[in-house]
């Protein structure tokens, strides 16, 4: 809680123009995903007049360590998890949009054709078992991009 007072008081006096927070967190290999608790009183307590927010969906979580299994394994296709099994309902964050507030949901480069494969694209996805490789993020950073502009009207 220490945590959270500081980063909110942090964001007020900074008056940033772009507040960036987790919004979900899923449960390892489980279609269990929330919302965080506390979200919406932290959204709440932001004095950011004119400031956009952005809450990012959490990406899939595993019981297995992810790159370990593609370094393991001959076919890296075993590695891969139906998405039903590791995360919730789309609509989750939907009714926290709205009033300058965007759901940026990355699971659709995450999850292809409702696969969530340890390898996308010919490059590792998962440094362990829930952390995005900072090469896949990359790959992904002009549609992040696109996406936050699209809340953000930037």
């Amino acid at each position: 809680e220490l945590w959270r007072d500081s980063a909110i008081t942090y964001a007020n006096r900074l008056q940033p123009d772009l507040i960036v927070l987790m919004g979900t967190k899923s449960t390892p290999e489980t279609s269990n995903e929330r919302a965080l608790s506390g979200l919406d009183d932290t959204r709440k307590r932001l004095n950011v007049p004119g400031a956009s927010i952005a809450l990012v969906r959490d990406n899939p979580r595993f019981k297995e360590d992810m790159f370990l299994c593609v370094e393991q394994e001959s076919d890296v296709s075993v590695c891969a998890r139906d998405r039903a099994d590791v995360l919730g309902d789309d609509d989750l964050l939907a009714l926290f949009e709205g009033d300058g507030i965007g759901v940026l949901d990355l699971t659709d480069l995450l999850c292809i054709n409702d696969v969530c494969p340890a390898v996308i694209g010919g490059v590792i996805a998962y440094l362990d078992d829930n952390h995005l490789t900072r090469t896949y993020a990359r790959t992904m950073t002009p549609v992040y991009a696109e996406r936050l502009a699209h809340i953000t009207g930037w």
